[in-house]
């Protein structure tokens, strides 16, 4: 008879190949993977190629710019929902949006970002570097950052994984969402097991990005690209 945990070891193996694969997609991973970094431009790009199938739409899941979680006296802060973006958080949400320009990605038919400072700081640069109106943006209370000392993993998940169901049941075809580390890999861990197996083995750069496919025939979520870190945008290995 076999135990929860023999049965639960090839579901984790099989996952762990998928993101070895996942690692060859042209975008994922290192800066060296994504496009040549190019100016933001307000004209719009050329049409995508038709694509065969029924309608896919895409979300774009980015993680928020480095923020700086010191005080004024150089100790931590208490309260790190207060925490801003550093300048070279500012410059990897602006390098985040000329991504999307040089990907041909002209605008978003939905923005949801965490409430938190940091996010929002996020949303707006990025915005702003695509000739974008930060007022797109619609805060999303789910999507803030799990509080370890309050807030238990599976807590975290029972508000998180139902408002991202809530945004997919709205219409929209391209769709921005600006969250926290924790918060992407508790999305990106279910679409991949259906599961929190995979959250502990997910990194997310700072100002890093996610792509992800959904049809309207309410198929599963498809990974496109896991955390694409733009050039110019000074990321940390």
């Amino acid at each position: 008879m076999s135990t929860p945990q023999a049965t639960a070891r090839p579901r984790r193996l099989a996952a762990l190949a998928a993101l070895a694969a996942l690692a060859a997609w042209p975008g994922s991973g290192h800066a060296g993977t994504t496009p040549q970094e190019e100016p933001c431009s307000a004209q719009a790009a050329a049409p995508a190629p038709a694509r065969s199938g029924p309608p896919v739409r895409r979300i774009f899941l980015v993680r928020h710019g480095e923020a700086d979680y010191l005080g004024a006296d150089g100790k931590p802060r208490a309260d790190t929902d207060a925490a801003e973006l550093t300048a070279r958080g500012r410059e990897q949400a602006r390098a985040a949006g000329r991504w999307f320009c040089a990907m041909g990605v002209t605008g978003f038919d939905l923005v949801a970002t965490s409430p938190l400072i940091r996010a929002r700081q996020t949303t707006d640069e990025l915005l702003t570097a695509m000739h974008l109106s930060p007022a797109l943006a619609r805060p999303v209370h789910a999507l803030r950052e799990q509080d370890p000392a309050r807030e238990t993993v599976a807590e975290a998940r029972a508000r998180i994984l139902p408002a991202l169901e809530k945004l997919r049941g709205e219409r929209w075809a391209t769709a921005l969402v600006v969250a926290h580390s924790q918060v992407d890999r508790i999305v990106l861990s279910e679409v991949l097991v259906g599961s929190d197996a995979l959250i502990e083995r997910l990194a997310q750069g700072n100002g890093c990005i996610n792509v992800l496919e959904v049809g309207d025939d309410g198929r599963p979520w498809v990974l496109r690209a896991l955390n694409a870190c733009p050039p110019g945008g000074g990321h940390r290995y």
